[in-house]
């Protein structure tokens, strides 16, 4: 939403001013773009706001993005974040399995350490892996997932935003009151292998500009699923072990809505994880002895004003303690117990101005400073520690017919340690370039982009005992992108709606940064790595309601990645696909919603790939595809909602490993009942 929304009052003109904003700013400064959202005026809800947001949408179209609502989790059946993502075209999700596993996202082969995850406009970080572990956020959560391959087409965004090849944005929204100053939802899901995941969530009306959102759940899953082993011509049925979780999530929101320019949230969060880890499956020897306890508590605040003579202020601010202990029993260890602790703090500001001279040109500056320590004893330093300073300048210049945006990113990493030799320092200059053309507007639009970006090593790359190197550069990577969206309504009985959205890419990483054996006994963090990923992206949604009681929601994609290892022609694995990446990957939904019972279809798949760069028969990971079906009806009476829900997951009892050795759950259920009051 553009901060000259917020300039209107109530009255008779109102409709007319924001039609006219609508068609004159070609900005959003929302974290969740590309959606539709709503004013909030002394309580009340200005629907006429989505007006806006239909053009903003396609204004925004410079980059390739994809984003779901509430709405389309339930239409399509998803059952948690990593299955959304399975949904998106040009992901890969890598999952060790079951419910609380650990699952990460890489985007168009990048990796993950490549793909940022943003809650609520504010980086979510782990200095010590650079992974952020997607199973600690639940749908539940968010209001909106949006995924954005080089920049965000919001330029309004703190710089840390724009510092990374691929986007994952949760946006939660504050609440809405119609007459009740109060909202209450509990909602408890139980499933196959002891899941079990209740969950309360209180919204409450503090005066006419506040209001406050409580969430709390809990998860536990004993994850005793079975699975076939094949050694040669033996083939058994086991039980995976070791793979119990336990999880619970508790999350403060304040809202400051007042009638004029100005808002502020504030956030307190509180994640504590125990989990055992299964390991690989290993030929007679199933049983594993490992552990991590995991914990993350963090305070946010985001403040924004919009001030005279076209100009817009907001700032962020973040504080974040994480802690990770990882346990392993044996003989092999003194004590017959192996204990690695890691303590992460990280304390962040970032300070925005957006200047607006006139209707079709906007510039923003950013200017983020960071200081991130981490703690172990399973790195040879003493608490290292990292200064990032990033700014960053945007200029967007957009018309009913095209837009541009053109972004530098400067960044600058000190590093040090209270004792012993720090990493490496390191600047840069990234520049990113787009542009869009929608000659039929809300019908047809073209888009190309270029961003050149880069990832600094992890704590690990630089630190870790035996393997640290301080000497890493960064991984540099270049993205170029061609994509089109064709939109097409007709009028009618059947009054069909579909959108067909493709992108072609070229993405190129160098000095990629990888383990590499410097004698029989010891290993080490270099820069050599070369990779080539070409691909394209495609999507398809079709929406059909042939009748007053019947409508159809049907949506696919499709990927092909071509990524390949290019760093040396004498080596074994030069030319083959990088590891984990299936050449074709998509997946599908059908619903049928009817008032009587909504039902979808879905499914997801992929080709064969490999567990390392070397393409081996050894190290081939089959293809698979994996069937679900869901069902729900929802019920209502004085004001009171019900929602009954069951979800059959991998109907067809597939099995399959996403992480070679790690085995996939097989057929199973879920059963959730929502009470809205």
């Amino acid at each position: 939403m553009s901060w000259a929304c917020f300039s209107v009052k109530p009255g008779a003109t109102v409709r007319a001013k924001i039609c006219l904003y609508a068609a004159c700013m070609s900005f959003p400064v929302c974290a969740q773009e590309e959606g539709a959202d709503s004013l909030h005026l002394n309580g009340k809800q200005m629907h006429t706001v989505e007006v806006q947001a239909d053009r903003l949408k396609w204004n925004n179209r410079t980059v390739a993005s994809q984003t779901l609502i509430k709405e389309d989790v339930e239409k399509q059946g998803i059952t948690d974040l990593a299955d959304a993502l399975r949904r998106m075209s040009g992901t890969t999700v890598r999952d060790y399995g079951g419910a609380g596993g650990m699952k990460t996202l890489s985007v168009r082969s990048m990796g993950a350490t490549h793909t940022a995850v943003v809650y609520d406009g504010m980086a979510v970080t782990d200095c010590e892996s650079g992974q952020i572990d997607l199973s600690r956020f639940s749908l539940e959560q968010v209001d909106r997932l949006t995924l954005v391959v080089g920049d965000n087409a919001d330029i309004f965004v703190p710089a840390r935003n724009l510092a990374s090849a691929a986007t994952l944005y949760l946006g939660s929204e504050a609440p809405f009151f119609r007459e009740k100053g109060n909202h209450t939802e509990m909602r408890l899901s139980s499933g196959s292998f002891g899941y079990v995941n209740p969950r309360l969530k209180l919204e409450q009306r503090l005066g006419t500009s506040w209001s406050m959102r409580l969430q709390a759940d809990y998860m536990r899953a004993d994850n005793r699923y079975p699975f076939t082993l094949t050694n040669h011509s033996l083939v058994t049925t086991e039980k995976r072990t070791n793979n119990a979780v336990e999880s619970g999530m508790a999350e403060l929101n304040v809202y400051y809505r007042p009638a004029s320019a100005t808002r502020f949230q504030g956030k307190a969060y509180f994640y504590d994880n125990r989990k055992d880890l299964p390991g690989p499956v290993v030929y007679y020897n199933p049983e594993n002895n490992e552990s991590q306890h995991f914990r993350n508590a963090f305070g946010q605040i985001h403040f924004r004003t919009a001030l005279s003579g076209g100009l817009s202020f907001q700032a962020h601010a973040k504080g974040n303690y994480a802690e990770t202990h990882y346990r392993d029993r044996g003989l092999q260890y003194p004590g017959h117990v192996k204990r690695n602790v890691y303590r992460q703090q990280e304390h962040y500001a970032s300070a925005s101005v957006l200047y607006v001279p006139m209707s079709i040109l906007s510039v923003s500056f950013s200017s983020d400073y960071a200081y991130t320590m981490l703690s172990s004893n399973a790195i040879d330093v003493r608490r290292p520690w990292r200064h990032t300073m990033l700014e960053s300048i945007a200029v967007k210049l957009g018309t009913d017919v095209f837009t541009t945006t053109a972004t530098l990113l400067a960044a600058i990493y000190k590093h040090g340690a209270e004792e012993g030799h720090g990493a490496s320092d390191a600047r840069r200059l990234s520049p990113s370039l787009a542009f869009a053309w929608h000659p039929v507007h809300g019908r047809f639009s073209l888009r190309a982009s270029y961003k050149d970006i880069f990832r600094m090593p992890t704590f690990t790359d630089n630190y870790y005992t035996w393997m640290g190197n301080r000497n890493l550069r960064p991984e540099k990577a270049r993205q170029l992108n061609v994509g089109a969206t064709v939109t097409g309504v007709r009028e009618g009985r059947m009054r069909p709606r579909v959108e067909v959205r493709t992108d072609i890419y070229y993405n190129k990483v160098r000095d990629k940064i990888v383990a590499m054996p410097m004698n029989m006994f010891f290993w080490n963090m270099v820069n050599v790595g070369k990779v080539d990923i070409m691909g394209t992206d495609a999507g398809v949604s079709l929406s059909l309601q042939p009748s007053g009681w019947l409508r159809t929601e049907l949506t696919a994609n499709y990927t092909y990645q071509y990524a390949v290892n290019v760093t040396s022609p004498s080596e074994k694995y030069y030319k083959d696909q990088i590891a984990y990446t299936p050449r074709h990957s998509g997946g599908g939904s059908l619903a049928l919603l009817t008032p009587w019972m909504n039902v979808s279809i879905h499914g997801t798949g992929m080709s064969r790939r490999y567990s390392t760069n070397e393409n081996m028969d050894i190290t081939r990971l089959d293809a698979h595809h994996e069937l679900g079906i869901a069902a729900w009806r929802e019920f209502g009476w004085d004001g009171i909602g019900l929602t009954l829900r069951a979800d059959v997951l991998n109907l067809t009892n597939e099995q399959y490993d996403v992480v070679r050795l790690y085995p996939m759950p097989g057929r199973s259920w879920k059963m959730t009942l929502i009470l809205n009051i």
